[in-house]
């Protein structure tokens, strides 16, 4: 009976009320409420969080690349780099030589790439070696929207390259799920990619974070400190190393081109009939082509190189689809007064693999480059 009675006995009515209050006043079940005032202050702090950081540690972080510097392999998908290289070589005025591995020099050290031999050879001009592993047209249209902001009113070299038109599963059109490279710097939403198969939530986080410039500086961390680790595994892999010594650790750069750089002939490569995708269907040409508006749009002088391909390796069906491919190209650039070089293919010897030149094949196209005077005074 006592029992029922403890639980019976009313409570006095001032607490009642006293614990009710909450209900008629808004929001009043918070311990802190902010004012308007507090919500700005602490909205202008957060700012500064995200805005403050890649400016401070810019500046402790020396960067200084020589003229033939190129992005390490490595750190292929470390945009912050990139644009801090665009930015360095604009600051210099040197010629911008943008693309994927064939302008890297996928089977040549550092000091032999093309933008090596043009800045060799013109004996006038630096040019800046912008080109980055894997960087297909789809993603290098991203990549300089998004981090080729300094790419202003510049003199640039495009490479097109027609590798990436030579399937369905290179030109992303494929309806599975295919790991391909650079999907964070791809269209997230529209156009539509088929081979694009994340959720909605993941392309939504890819939206913002390539927005914001301190994403991509803790991306760099990540990249170039951490082994491409998290700041939590990292920690747990390191339990005695100060973190803040990650931003003073010199960061030298891998030069690491791919082993046995042979000609093609000598790795018993078979004749290839490549199913190439029509321009007019094909997203990898959607992408060259939005990368041409971006940069005329800013301002800058374009020179598009055209291959050249090695059509040495192609079936006679195939290199007939090519070469129609290639006249359809060249054509579209004439008619938007856009300049470019279209050179003949290269010997044979002259190739490591379907579109990668070696050294000698660098040099052999500089100088076709050159020849074409891509840069003429402006008078």
């Amino acid at each position: 009976m006592s029992e029922t009675k403890e639980h019976t006995r009313p409570i006095p009515q001032g607490t009642v009320k006293h614990r009710m209050d909450f209900l008629d006043t808004p929001y009043g079940s918070n311990d802190i409420r902010l004012s308007l005032r507090e919500w700005l202050l602490a909205g202008f702090v957060l700012m500064l969080a995200f805005a403050l950081p890649p400016v401070i540690f810019e500046r402790l972080e020396t960067f200084t690349p020589s003229s033939d510097y190129r992005i390490p392999e490595p750190y292929s998908r470390d945009y912050h780099l990139f644009s801090r290289l665009a930015l360095d070589a604009a600051k210099r005025n040197a010629v911008l030589v943008l693309g994927d591995s064939v302008i890297w020099g996928q089977y040549v050290p550092q000091n032999e790439t093309l933008s090596v031999f043009l800045m060799q050879q013109s004996g006038e001009r630096e040019f800046a070696n912008l080109g980055i592993n894997g960087m297909h047209p789809a993603a290098l249209a991203g990549l300089v929207r998004y981090y080729g902001t300094a790419i202003r009113n510049q003199d640039v070299i495009l490479h097109c390259n027609f590798l990436w038109m030579s399937s369905p599963e290179r030109d992303l059109r494929v309806r599975k799920d295919i790991p391909f490279n650079h999907p964070d710097l791809v269209p997230q939403f529209f156009p539509s990619i088929p081979s694009y198969r994340e959720s909605f939530s993941h392309r939504v986080g890819v939206v913002i974070t390539r927005s914001l410039p301190f994403y991509a500086w803790v991306s760099h961390i990540r990249i170039t400190c951490m082994d491409n680790m998290d700041f939590a595994n990292w920690t747990l892999q390191n339990p005695y190393t100060n973190p803040l010594s990650l931003f003073s650790q010199p960061r030298d750069p891998v030069d690491d081109p791919r082993p046995d750089p042979v000609p093609w002939t000598q790795k018993k490569i078979a004749p290839q009939n490549m199913e190439w995708v029509p321009l007019s269907d094909s997203i990898q040409w959607q992408g060259f082509e939005k990368t041409t508006r971006i940069l005329l749009e800013r301002g800058n002088r374009l020179f598009v190189l055209v291959g050249p391909f090695n059509v040495h390796l192609l079936t006679e069906e195939s290199r007939v689809q090519y070469e129609k491919l290639r006249a359809e190209a060249t054509s579209w650039l004439e008619k938007r007064n856009i300049a470019f070089l279209s050179p003949p293919p290269l010997e044979s010897e002259h190739y490591a693999d379907a579109s990668h030149p070696l050294a000698e094949g660098y040099q052999i196209l500089s100088n076709e480059i050159l020849a074409a005077d891509p840069f003429p005074p402006v008078r």
